[in-house]
Parts: structure tokens; C-alpha cells; sequence
């Protein structure tokens, strides 16, 4: 838990003790005492961390919109990919880490229209790759007399390659934004298309390339493999425009509040004005929330760790964040 919420939230603790989630003094639906919540705090500028409290959990509910929280931020080359899936049913990419870079499961807005994602592994294979060192700092220029290649000069495979040292990733959402500072070791870079048009591969020498107003420096180091691997996009239409898709996760995901009891929907609320905490060991009535909504379908990836839930006065994204301090 933030450090700076630590007194004030273990003064608060010491002269409130302990607080309910309910200002009422019985449940008018099930007429039964509220439980009490040990050490609870309500402000986002506070926490429930003491010396005595080492643990705790904590409740958001943040306002949420399916049609703009859900869908995938694509990069182009994730856009290109997309839309070939949709034109024809089903598309191939290529990646070189543990995952694909779109998630089974997940959402994606093709010019209005909604999408649900299947992505499986079809297959891999080794490519050749070369270990790169790249260095940049915004405003450092490259040393007189050294040579410097502008970025748009380069062979298309060392574009690629530089690319993906700066992002580690082929897939990555940034384009162009660049960083302020990179310095990069012993970075092993795939080439897909071979070593043969590489400018870098053929330099023994570090290398200057000047891309969007900055001097990088490039020194390549040995020649190594990267293994690749394959993976298929299909995608399912699920909506033709917004509010389509609005109903469409509505039905198959939110929670309304009639299923929370109301010391439930208090917590709620209170995590909808600000943000609900409790120390270790949980209130019932917490533990309780919790449970009911463990047994509800989560949110699609990315969101697979919240659930959507209806309150009064609009639809929220509600999660659960263990702490320990």
C-alpha cells in the first residue's frame, strides 16, 4: 500500500477502531445485524496500514463503458492483422515471446463493428538473429567526424531490428513514440529475412543512425538465433455498433446490485465514491461480496481480473486487490 496513507489511516484506526460498511443498524432485507469491518478506510489519500495492520484488501469500482475499456489497443501491424483476419476469416502472425501479443478471448473494433478474438499457436521455428547494443540520450549528438545513416537509409531488416530493440517487441502500440533514453546490452534480434541486406551485420564498428532527432548508437555483436512463433487470428462478428456491444457484454456479464444484499451495496457505493479497505482479518460482509462475484463470469481479457457490475446511477468495473504491507 502506498507509504503515504500510513499514519494518517493508523491514527484514524486507533480512534475510530473498528467501523461497519452500513451506517444501519439492521439489513432491512434479511433483518440481521451488519457485521463489522475491522480497521476500514474509505480515501484514496488515506490507507488502513498500520503497525497493526500488515494486510489488508481493497475494493475499486471504477465507472466503465464496454464499447471503450474493452477492445484491444492495436498497433498498426496488430490493425493490419485484424482486419486480414475479418476480410478472410482468419489470419497468421508471427511473435518471439512465451504469448502471442492479442489474448484468446479479447475484443477488437474494426471500424465500428466488434469483434471476438480466437487466438491459438500454430506453430515455430528458429531464425537467424544478431545481438545488438543501442544507446541513445535525448540530446547527446553523435561525436564529430563519426558516420551517421539516417533511420529511412537503412536496409528494411535493420529498421525492423532497431524497432524492436527499442520496444522489445514487434507488436509494440508506441510507433514512433521514442523514448527519452535507451540503453540496450546484449539485445538478441530477430531476422527473419536473414543477416545477407544487414548494414549493422556487416559493420565491425559501432554504427550512428539518426531517427526522429536522435543520434542512436548500434555496435553488433555475434550472430545467434531467435525462435519464432506462429499464431492464428479468427475472429466472430458480435456486434454492428456500439450499443450492440454494450448489450451484448451486458448480457453475458454484468452482476446487477439486486444480487448484493445491503451491506454489500454500501461497500459497493463507498468503493464507487473513492475506494473501500479493510485490514486482515476481512469482515463477513466483504468475504461475502467477494464470493458473489467469484462465482459470476469476469470480464474478458484484458479485464479478466475485474467484474462489471450495476449500481445506481451507472455500470462500474469492480476489482479486488490483496495487499500486504
Amino acid at each position: 500500500m502506498p507509504a503515504r496513507r500510513a499514519v494518517l489511516a493508523g491514527i484514524a484506526a486507533l480512534l475510530a477502531g473498528c467501523s461497519g460498511p452500513s451506517d444501519s443498524n439492521t439489513d432491512p432485507q434479511t433483518e440481521r445485524p451488519p457485521v463489522e469491518s475491522p480497521s476500514v478506510t474509505t480515501t484514496r489519500d488515506q490507507t488502513s496500514t498500520s503497525t497493526a495492520c500488515g494486510a489488508g484488501l481493497t475494493v475499486t469500482a471504477d465507472p466503465f463503458d464496454p464499447a471503450d475499456a474493452l477492445p484491444v489497443r492495436l498497433s498498426e501491424r496488430g490493425r493490419s492483422l485484424v482486419r486480414s483476419a475479418v476480410d478472410n476469416g482468419t489470419a497468421e502472425g508471427t511473435h518471439y515471446s512465451d504469448t502471442p501479443p492479442l489474448e484468446d478471448g479479447s475484443y477488437a473494433d474494426v471500424d465500428g463493428r466488434f469483434y471476438r478474438l480466437a487466438v491459438e499457436q500454430t506453430g515455430q521455428s528458429e531464425v537467424p538473429g544478431l545481438v545488438l547494443n543501442v544507446e541513445m540520450r535525448v540530446g547527446k549528438a553523435a561525436p564529430a567526424g563519426a558516420t551517421v545513416v539516417p533511420f529511412e537509409d537503412l536496409p528494411a531488416v535493420d529498421r525492423a531490428a532497431l524497432r524492436y530493440t527499442v520496444y522489445e517487441s514487434e507488436w509494440d502500440h508506441r510507433g514512433d513514440d521514442l523514448p527519452q533514453g535507451l540503453s540496450a546490452r546484449k539485445r538478441p534480434v530477430p531476422y527473419p529475412d536473414g543477416l545477407d541486406r544487414s548494414r549493422f551485420a556487416a559493420v565491425s564498428d559501432q554504427l550512428w543512425v539518426h531517427w526522429q532527432d536522435r543520434d542512436w548508437r548500434v555496435e553488433a555483436g555475434e550472430r545467434t538465433t531467435r525462435t519464432q512463433y506462429r499464431f492464428a487470428v479468427t475472429p466472430s462478428e458480435v456486434a454492428t455498433d456500439s450499443e450492440g456491444f454494450r448489450a451484448a457484454i451486458a448480457e453475458t456479464h454484468l452482476v446487477e446490485r439486486s444480487q448484493f444484499d445491503a451491506d454489500e451495496r454500501e461497500i459497493l457505493r463507498t468503493a464507487a465514491a473513492d475506494q473501500y479497505e479493510e485490514c486482515e482479518p476481512l469482515s463477513e460482509t466483504v468475504a461475502s461480496l467477494r464470493e458473489t462475484l467469484e462465482e459470476e463470469q469476469p470480464l474478458p481479457a484484458p479485464l479478466d481480473d475485474a467484474w462489471y457490475v450495476g449500481l445506481e446511477g451507472g455500470d462500474y468495473r469492480v476489482e479486488f486487490r490483496d495487499w500486504v504491507v
